[in-house]
Formats: C-alpha cells, sequence, structure tokens
C-alpha cells in the first residue's frame, strides 16, 4: 500500500531544517555554502542556452529539473491541468524524498544554477523551495518568441495547442481563476494563442517575485549589448570564460538549443501582418492584467516584453531541420571487450533494452511512477525527447526508429538496478576518465542535434563505442558522503549538447540518485574474473519497494535513506538486507520534532 504524506507546511519545515543543518556543518567546516542560482524564463525561447553555457566552467547546471522531472499528475507540477497550493497536496512516500533531496542537493560550493523558463502556476512553489536563492529573469519580447516558434516550427513540434488547453484547463481551478481573462477560450490561432502564453508567463513570474531582489538579463540585450549582458551576471556570479564557439558543420541539422551561433543583428522571421498582430496581443494582454494584477505587477512585465523595436522583419520561409539518424546500417551484439583493465561493454545500453527490463519489473509489481514521482525513467513525450512511453495496452514501449539509440532520462536508481538486472556495474568516475584519455569524441556540440544510434559506423564490434560523445554516463560513485547532504553520483563525458573540451569532459559534476536528463545514460562494465550474474527483476523489484517503505522515517537524515538504496542495489544479490537497516530516527532535534505523515486513512 502507498503511504500518502500530506504536503503542509511542515515539509518546508522538514526542507528548511535540513538546509540549516547543511550551513551550520559548513559553518563549523569553515565552508561557504552557496544557494543555487535560480535563472527563471518568461517564456521558453529566450536563450537560457546561452546563460548555461557561459556558466558552465563555474556552476553545476540543472537544465528545467521541476517541469521535466515531475509527471502531469504531480499536483506541484507545471505540466498540471489542476494545480495546487502546497497546503493541501498529498505526495507519496517517493515524492516527499524527491522534493527534499531536489533541494538540498541544490546548496553548494560549488554554485548550482536551477534554469527554469516554463514555469507559469509552478513558479510560486519553486521560489518558496529557494527562499534565499539569487534570480536572474530572462526574457525575449513576444515578436522574437514568435519568430523563433515559427523558425523552428515549434507550436507543432512541442505541441503547445495542448500546452495551451492544460493551462487554461489550470486558469478555471480557484487558486488560479484570476488568471482566466488572459487565456479566453475562443479558438485562438496559433500567433494569438503564443503570444498570450507569452504574456501569462511574464505577468504570472512577475507577481510571483514579488519584492526579492533579481537581475533581468533580455534576450536582445545579449545578441547586440553582450558586455551589458556580462556585466549583469557578474553581479550574481563570478566573471567566467565563455565557451569556444560551436562547430556547427551543416545549416540543416537540428540547432534547436544550441544558442551560442554567431549573431549581430536580431531578424525576426515574420510578415508585417503577422509582426503587428503579435504586437496587438501583447498589447491587449497587458491591458487585461491591469484589472487583475497591481499596478507595479504589470509595469515589470511589460519591461520585460519589450524592445520589439529592435527587431528587423524577414517573412522568410522557416527551414526544416534534418532530423537525427533513427537507424543504422550495423546491427552490432552487445559483447564485453578488454580496456584499460576492465571488460568494457561495447555499446551503450538501448532504449529497447531499457524498455525490456521496466516490463519486466512492471510485471513484478514496480511501478515507475508514483503520483508523478518518477523512480527508474523520468517519461517525456516524443516531441520533448523522450523515446520510452507506457500505455496499459502496450506496457513499455519505444518510439519506432529509436530502439538503438542510448537511452537517456534514466535516474541513477534506473541506471544502477539495470547494471545489477544486467550482472555488471557502473563505472567509477577514475575508471572511465582513466579508459577515455586518448578516446576521440563523437557527437557533441549540437554537431546532430540529437543522439544517435550506439554503435559507431567506423568503429570495429569489438571496440567501445561512443566511449566519450552521445550521452554522458552515470558513474558508481560520487562526492564523499557526509552526514546531511543527500547521496550524489558523478556523471562522465560529453553529450550531443555539451562542449567537448577535455577539460569539460573530465569536470566533476555530479546529481542526485532521482535526477535525470537528456544528455545522460548508461555505460556498464564488468571486473575480470568475476562471474557475472544479474538479479532477477522480482529481487531488485523487492529491494526497491523496502526502500520506498523505508522512505517514510523523514526523521533519518538524507544521506541514511540513501544508502539504504545504493547498498541494495549494488551488493551482492545474498548479501542484500535493507530492512535491516532501518531503525529509529537518527536526525537532528528539529527533523524530530515535525509532524509525523498522515496514513492513507486517516486522509480526508
Amino acid at each position: 500500500m502507498v503511504v500518502k504524506i500530506q504536503l503542509t507546511d511542515h515539509v518546508f519545515v522538514e526542507i528548511n531544517c535540513r538546509v540549516a543543518s547543511l550551513q551550520a556543518t559548513a559553518a563549523s567546516d569553515k565552508q561557504p555554502i552557496l544557494a543555487p542560482l535560480l535563472v527563471l524564463g518568461t517564456s521558453e525561447r529566450v536563450g537560457s542556452n546561452w546563460l548555461s553555457d557561459s556558466l558552465r566552467s563555474t556552476a553545476i547546471v540543472h537544465n528545467e529539473p521541476w517541469r521535466q522531472q515531475l509527471g502531469s499528475e504531480h499536483p506541484l507540477s507545471a505540466l498540471s491541468p489542476a494545480p495546487r497550493n502546497v497546503a493541501d497536496v498529498e505526495l507519496g512516500e517517493l515524492g516527499q524524498h524527491w522534493l527534499a533531496t531536489f533541494v538540498v542537493s541544490k546548496y553548494g560550493p560549488p554554485r548550482h544554477l536551477v534554469k527554469e523558463t516554463n514555469l507559469f502556476f509552478a513558479t510560486a512553489t519553486v521560489l518558496r523551495l529557494f527562499p534565499d536563492a539569487p534570480i536572474a529573469v530572462l526574457s525575449r519580447s513576444p515578436l522574437g518568441v514568435a519568430s523563433s516558434f515559427s523558425r523552428g516550427g515549434l507550436w507543432h513540434r512541442w505541441r503547445y495547442a495542448d500546452r495551451y488547453s492544460q493551462l487554461r484547463a489550470a486558469t478555471q481551478q480557484p487558486s488560479h481563476r484570476r488568471w482566466a481573462p488572459l487565456l479566453p477560450d475562443d479558438d485562438p490561432n496559433e500567433l494569438v494563442a503564443l503570444t498570450r502564453l507569452v504574456v501569462l508567463g511574464a505577468v504570472v513570474l512577475a507577481d510571483a517575485i514579488a519584492d526579492r531582489d533579481h537581475i533581468h538579463v533580455a534576450y536582445e540585450d545579449r545578441v547586440l549589448q553582450p558586455r551589458t549582458a556580462a556585466a549583469s551576471l557578474d553581479l550574481l556570479v563570478p566573471a567566467t570564460e565563455s565557451e569556444s564557439p560551436l562547430k556547427i558543420t551543416d545549416g540543416q541539422v537540428d540547432d534547436t538549443f544550441s544558442t551560442r551561433k554567431d549573431r549581430s543583428e536580431l531578424v525576426a522571421l515574420l510578415d508585417e501582418d503577422a509582426a503587428q498582430l503579435v504586437q496587438r496581443q501583447t498589447r491587449t494582454g497587458l491591458a487585461v492584467a491591469e484589472t487583475i494584477a497591481d499596478n507595479a505587477v504589470v509595469a515589470r512585465a511589460t519591461r520585460w516584453l519589450s524592445r520589439d523595436h529592435r527587431y528587423r522583419l524577414s517573412p522568410t520561409a522557416p527551414r526544416t531541420p534534418r532530423p537525427a539518424a533513427t537507424a543504422t546500417d550495423r546491427h552490432l551484439a552487445a559483447q564485453y571487450t578488454p580496456h584499460a583493465g576492465l571488460a568494457w561493454r561495447n555499446l551503450l545500453v538501448t532504449n529497447r533494452e531499457y524498455a525490456a527490463m521496466l516490463n519486466q519489473f512492471q510485471a513484478a509489481g514496480l511501478t515507475n511512477s508514483h503520483q508523478g514521482t518518477h523512480l527508474l525513467l523520468t517519461v517525456m513525450p516524443h516531441e520533448r525527447g523522450g523515446r520510452i512511453h507506457f500505455d496499459a495496452s502496450r506496457g513499455w514501449h519505444v518510439s519506432a526508429g529509436y530502439e538503438r539509440h542510448p537511452a537517456y532520462w534514466v535516474t541513477w536508481i534506473g541506471a544502477a538496478a539495470f547494471a545489477a538486472f544486467a550482472g555488471a556495474r557502473l563505472p567509477s568516475f577514475l575508471e572511465v576518465e582513466g579508459a577515455s584519455v586518448d578516446v576521440a569524441p563523437s557527437n557533441t556540440d549540437y554537431a546532430v542535434g540529437d543522439v544517435v544510434p550506439v554503435v559507431e559506423p567506423d568503429q570495429p564490434a569489438d571496440a567501445v563505442h561512443h566511449l566519450v560523445g552521445n550521452v554522458q554516463v552515470w558513474c558508481g560513485d560520487g562526492p564523499p558522503d557526509d552526514a546531511v547532504r543527500p547521496v550524489q553520483r558523478y556523471l562522465f563525458g560529453a553529450a550531443w549538447n555539451t562542449p567537448d573540451s577535455r577539460a569539460e569532459i573530465a569536470r566533476r559534476r555530479s546529481r542526485h540518485l532521482l535526477g535525470s536528463s537528456r544528455g545522460v545514460g548508461i555505460r556498464l562494465v564488468r571486473d575480470p574474473g568475476v562471474a557475472a550474474s544479474g538479479r532477477s527483476a522480482e529481487s531488485l523489484a523487492e529491494q526497491l519497494r523496502a526502500w520506498l517503505t523505508a522512505l517514510t522515517d523523514r526523521h533519518l537524515p538524507l544521506p541514511h535513506l540513501d544508502g539504504l538504496v545504493v547498498e541494495a542495489l549494488t551488493l551482492s544479490q545474498s548479501d542484500v538486507r535493507l530492512g535491516a537497516h532501518v531503525g529509529p530516527g537518527t536526525g537532528k532535534a528539529c527533523l524530530a520534532e515535525l509532524n509525523e505523515a498522515v496514513a492513507e486513512s486517516e486522509l480526508d
């Protein structure tokens, strides 16, 4: 039975207490604790990747973790059609643990950067979770956003008609009904609907940010006045050298996410009529906002949405980027090959293999989604890069043509579970670093615009394919554990969407065990002379269910709770005794004062 936990203020007390404990421990060691930098966009396509790339060498970057890692059925999700207030939300045991580790793991050093450009009604919750975080607001005029959407065909590619419907449904909920006039149900055309969403995003963000200090970086300033934009960032983080320009080799590849292209002017790919429609709808939306929001809020949003006059119109037909290859002529079997003192699997784990494991877990009674919090895989729609999907009739299945592409969006728990299932393990950071010293990177720096199949065309069958490139990989080790931080695990390498300099490849960065992204997958190794004996899905599912039950004791330190699942997934089957490790709470005094979890039968 899933035990539900009521997300009232005591959950924020828990999180604040854990952060305070982290800060106190660091102070005793005379180490600074840095709150994460929150980078919030008024909409998508505001040039946020530029900022992430600029700060990559000095910060650990998290790309849209709140919007991407919570399923639409999660009551706090940015994609929920019925977003809830934090005072009356119920979370499962995994949901509360994800929330606590999500927040606490973002406190450094080094500085973490949490980028969210599409939060809408989830903005207030995220801001409340990080009350001491510095904030950078990124904006782009509606004309520029409309041009970017037109250029890439993003309204249809990203199913923005569904996004409009979801947000309109959210405005029908009592807690958000005042925003309903900004999204009338009148079957708007694409440009009108998009502009309404841009205005709504800016006004909701301006309202949620209230009196908190923040800096504002406009996309237009970043292009036309880069020194001004860089100076603004220097107020929040130390100055840093930008990454070298990307090696864009083919103008037809999908460069949707690449914002480091050289630009010296602003061009809107719209004709005069379309531009005027966007501008009229912007004025109309801001006029409506004046009737439902404070003057200061509307004035702030208006400033963020200005700068249309900086664009030159050019009604050029949008180009159609060539998608990444979805097939390869070579079909290689997975095998283990000697390299750098270990037996390395020659191929990254594929979508087809990972979906097969998920189906076995499903048959063993272990589900992936727990009230919108994901355990093994963050499920995304195909249009947003999701390749593994679930429905009741087909079970777990893969988007056609992507069966032999590397699995990503996997959590560390999912990666470690697959390794145990396959009778292998995840490599340590030093192992994969040493094995890749002389390896030339492949498929990095947005050269293709997505991952490619796991077989490299010019490599022999017994080579280790994509040892650097295509995706980064989860490691079996991470930063040293301490008494208060969630357990984290290293990532290694370069991905299709990251730079491939040796410094960047070998730079140590880590994520908490339930984190995931579109650029991190699974590499397996085996130790020489050790018999390969995979664990059954049934035994792994049993251990993971035991861990989920252990998570209900919120008095325990986060590293203790995380350590239970690490031990369960990395020890041999005969050595795992997770239940025996769950004992009385040993947390700080303030944790012991929290309200007890509310049992499902006690909830109204």
